[in-house]
């Protein structure tokens, strides 16, 4: 049995779901509440994050962790990390974990204020059980609050801070593409399929396993004036034509992935 546990607003386990989709491996989602999810993480793992994947017995966590293995251990050739290009692959992942997965994390977390905690709320309640979703309800002030200080959104400059990272993480990207439809070679990658989940939430195209019940205003307008990214274009079109397996789940009937045929 695979089962891979998530948050359903997380853009790192939207790159694993993806992954996984892609390779058409099956596999089991079951979806955690941030917050209370720490507990159970804990109890199978050393640290408290997602996404993580138990896989006939073993643990791995951390998106690229993730894509590692099944490189390497249930023999995804897409995913292996070797020859000439592995180390550029590997910094340009991580370049975008860090430019565009961390950026968004703290552009979000500082831009959601009180009048944004209904998108908060539906966003951490997606999925889950009611009780959970009732706790949001009457906590998600404080558990926001913890959210910003976990990911340093509450110093001044954050968001600022931020945008200038993920600015210059896009125009790298663009950089990066010009002339190409993927990052390396004639067929999407691991790095594509990271480039275009972790910008996900931002584009939120039809066929993304969430609905999204908007952005904080902030956010929107920060993401309007970059409509016509080339790196936004890229993300596009990897959903449009690369994407897998995501909408038979959309609307949160997650459980059970098969292949598709």
């Amino acid at each position: 049995m695979t089962t891979l546990y998530t948050f359903a607003m997380s853009h790192f386990c939207e790159k694993v779901r993806w992954a996984l989709d892609r390779a058409r491996l099956p596999y089991e989602e079951r979806l955690l509440s941030p917050g209370p999810h720490m507990l159970q993480v804990r109890l199978m793992a050393p640290r408290s994050s997602v996404p993580l994947l138990r896989d006939h017995g073993r643990i791995v966590q951390g998106s690229s962790a993730i894509l590692d293995y099944l490189g390497n251990e249930r023999g995804v050739t897409d995913y292996r990390l070797d020859g000439a290009s592995a180390e550029r692959i590997r910094d340009w992942e991580q370049r975008l974990d860090n430019g565009f997965g961390l950026s968004f994390q703290q552009l979000f977390c500082a831009s959601a204020t009180g009048v944004d905690a209904h998108i908060v709320k539906k966003l951490w309640g997606h999925g889950g059980p009611l009780w959970a979703k009732a706790l949001y309800g009457v906590a998600v002030g404080p558990l926001n609050r913890i959210a910003r200080r976990t990911y340093r959104a509450h110093l001044p400059g954050s968001f600022e801070a931020a945008a200038e990272r993920f600015d210059r993480t896009l125009d790298s990207v663009a950089e990066r593409l010009d002339g190409r439809r993927f990052f390396f070679g004639a067929a999407p990658g691991r790095v594509d399929i990271t480039s275009a989940a972790l910008l996900g939430p931002l584009l939120r195209p039809d066929n993304h396993p969430l609905p999204s019940p908007g952005l904080p205003d902030r956010l929107a307008r920060f993401v309007a004036e970059r409509a016509a990214h080339p790196a936004f274009s890229h993300a596009w079109h990897m959903y449009e034509a690369h994407r897998y397996a995501a909408a038979p789940y959309r609307l949160g009937h997650l459980g059970r992935h098969e292949p598709v045929t």
